[in-house]
């Protein structure tokens, strides 16, 4: 079914959580509606077309669009809301955007003038920089993908755009984006990575100074042409920024400038609390007009309506051509929660859980290696160590999302690690390597470094252990260890570790932390977090530090908060008895347990809030997991753990709100300890080769 509005067809009533209130756009994949959620909040929905939706490649295609989109995080994209690739009727909600398009601007108003410019492509330039920091490129940067809003200029349209290290973009004979922006190693199709994008940003310059594409107009193949052999002749340009033009412009893609150079350059005029340095009267009545429209046809839409309402604004929304098309779905679908987290839906949580009673698993997958690292969620997916490698699968279904095989199977001692939308782990050859989490293809690996155990990462590197146990720091971008701890640190089992503020703290089951200079390697300060009185002659493994407000956090002989930089106790709280293991910091929290009790205090003044009755059996050495209302936590060790793990002995459920215990879960399988991650109203709970997806309060 589809077709342009002409008033008699039957449209779409619901998708997903929203109740769809008029046509915006109809594109080649698909159709754009505008949607309201059970709030009256708005969102543009883009849904597959229905005959598109049974072919596996346009699918794929169409979740490429929504990962890419969802990976980006920053002031300049439209966010992605939520989406569902896997029901009969794939969709992807994003942020409504009121406001003409560059294009439509600079038709409506004329080009810009000098400052004008350079403040929307200082902001351009700056909103690039965030999409290739998350690991894209977005290859169809032009006039019509740049909305004009009144908080700033959001380029859209991520239907395209591919991982950095992907190769050419198209198949043979289609037609590789615009003519006049795309570089022209994308219209030979050779690789276009990130300068590609800057050669775009150039041409986008020119249209914003003249009102014309640098290569002018006309057939395709002209267009192409000119842009491979040519030079532009850029007459219209202010003379101060033909230099700024020329430079991103250039054939060669190692020759053009970053996208952050390219913001020192032409940055001169900053917006200020009215909008943006380049907002002009007759913009921000326009985007005034656009806003006031969807508005209207918002409050209009009753829910109880059944005609086709047209949009009497065409407001341009993240990545849809105009034109409208209209599919049929049961109007009495009930209303899904309309959260998500990370592009994912949220899960609807408990309303009224039973204590002793332990609810069943949202979902349940086999596949995990019993040993080995993770889960990890990131993006769409949670991901665990295979007995092959790594593999992920969609939070909100357990649908297997990919695999990676890699060169050897990952370590089994260090977590997986996350930075922005790539997972990182080390291989037991010794090597790191970097995953994209939408794709599981490596971005980057790293030689044979010795690694045999990750430990933290932050924006610049990843540290890891060796096996000599000394501390190596691999930058993220070069790829290469940047230093070596002098010495190595003690114990000889699993080591845990947390980073902040330039400090990296590294807990090991010698009873120390050595706290270390994430610039140089030096070592910076010692904690005595001492050894424990083994409650059932187990193992007393390495407590895992956690991080607030440019702090360690660290259990052990005490509960204490301690400066990152200055060792400053901040605060300390000494047992009566007994040994706290790895404490949770979450909300402004810190949950730490000792033999019998779980203690919930103020992360900022370390005074107590509530105790629950949990007796462990052992020292929980890892973490806790906080989702919602609700504390997942790890039971401890038995007698013979000999991994430091700290978790075999089952899973607690704690209400955050009161510290009223709810229910234990331990399934009695002889298999290795139970692991944790959440996020989405979901703790994902490995345990064995078993992963479960679990609901919260």
């Amino acid at each position: 079914m589809g077709g342009h509005g002409t008033g008699t067809e039957e449209p779409v009533r619901r998708i997903g959580p929203y109740r769809i209130v008029a046509p915006l756009g109809e594109g080649g994949m698909g159709a754009v509606h505008l949607g309201r959620d059970r709030r009256g909040r708005p969102a543009a929905v883009k849904v597959l077309r229905a005959e598109l939706a049974q072919d596996a490649e346009m699918v794929r295609r169409f979740r490429r669009e929504a990962d890419a989109a969802s990976a980006v995080r920053g002031p300049g994209v439209a966010q992605v809301l939520g989406y569902d690739l896997d029901g009969p009727v794939p969709w992807i909600a994003a942020a409504y955007l009121a406001g003409p398009t560059l294009q439509e601007a600079v038709a409506a108003c004329g080009p810009f003038a000098e400052d004008a410019a350079r403040a929307l492509v200082a902001e351009l330039a700056r909103t690039v920089a965030v999409i290739h920091d998350a690991g894209l490129v977005h290859r169809d940067l032009k006039p019509s993908n740049i909305v004009l809003t009144g908080s700033g200029a959001r380029i859209i349209d991520f239907g395209i755009a591919r991982p950095e290290y992907g190769l050419t973009l198209t198949q043979p004979g289609v037609a590789p984006a615009t003519p006049g922006y795309a570089p022209p190693e994308q219209i030979t199709s050779r690789r276009a990575g990130p300068p590609a994008d800057v050669f775009a940003l150039g041409a986008v310059l020119a249209f914003a100074c003249t009102g014309e594409g640098p290569f002018g107009s006309g057939h395709p193949a002209a267009v192409g042409y000119r842009v491979v052999h040519e030079e532009p002749p850029l007459d219209g340009v202010p003379e101060a920024l033909l230099p700024v033009v020329r430079a991103c412009l250039q054939k060669e893609p190692t020759r053009r400038p970053t996208p952050g150079v390219v913001a020192g350059w032409v940055a001169r005029t900053e917006g200020s609390s009215a909008g943006p340095a380049w907002l002009t009267a007759p913009l921000t009545t326009e985007i005034t007009r656009r806003a006031e429209e969807a508005d209207r046809l918002l409050r209009a839409a009753a829910p109880s309506r059944r005609r086709v309402l047209t949009a009497a604004a065409a407001v341009p929304v993240a990545g849809i051509a105009t034109g409208a098309w209209w599919l049929t779905r049961d109007p009495a679908t009930p209303a899904e929660d309309p959260r998500t987290e990370n592009g994912v839906p949220v899960a609807t949580p408990l309303t009224a859980p039973t204590a002793d009673t332990v609810p069943a698993p949202l979902w349940r997958i086999e596949g995990l290696h019993p040993d080995g690292p993770g889960p990890v969620t990131v993006g769409p997916v949670v991901a665990a160590g295979t007995a092959d490698g790594v593999a992920a699968w969609t939070q909100h279904t357990g649908r297997g999302a990919w695999t990676w095989t890699g060169r050897t199977a990952p370590d089994r001692h260090g977590d997986l690690l996350v930075s922005g939308t790539a997972i990182l782990v080390v291989t037991a050859d010794g090597r790191l390597a970097a995953l994209d989490s939408r794709t599981g293809a490596p971005r980057w690996q790293t030689g044979d470094i010795g690694a045999v155990q990750t430990l933290a990462v932050d924006d610049g590197s990843a540290y890891v252990l060796d096996g000599e146990r000394r501390v190596k720091a691999v930058g993220l971008t070069g790829h290469r260890s940047r230093w070596t701890s002098p010495r190595p640190v003690g114990g000889t089992g699993t080591a845990r570790a947390a980073v902040t503020r330039q400090r990296l703290m590294v807990s090991t089951d010698d009873g120390t932390a050595q706290v270390f200079d994430t610039r140089d390697g030096s070592a910076s300060w010692r904690w005595t977090v001492g050894k424990p009185v083994l409650w059932n002659d187990g193992q007393a493994g390495a407590p895992a530090p956690a991080v607030h407000g440019g702090a360690f956090c660290v259990g052990g002989d005490s509960l204490a908060l301690l400066d990152a930089h200055s060792r400053r106790v901040r605060w300390s709280h000494e047992p009566e008895s007994g040994w706290y293991g790895a404490p949770t910091v979450a909300d402004g929290r810190v949950y730490a347990g000792l033999p019998t009790d779980l203690w919930c205090r103020d992360a900022g003044t370390g005074d107590a809030e509530w105790t629950a009755p949990v007796t462990y059996s052992g020292i929980p050495m890892r973490s806790d997991v906080v989702v919602g209302h609700a504390l997942y936590g790890l039971m401890g060790s038995p007698a013979d753990s000999t991994d430091g793990t700290g978790a075999d002995e089952g899973v607690f459920t704690v209400d955050i709100r009161s510290g009223r215990l709810l229910w234990t879960f331990d399934d009695q399988a002889e298999q290795p300890g139970w692991r944790l991650a959440g996020a989405a109203g979901r703790v994902f709970v490995a345990r064995g080769t078993t992963l479960r997806a679990m609901p919260t309060l």
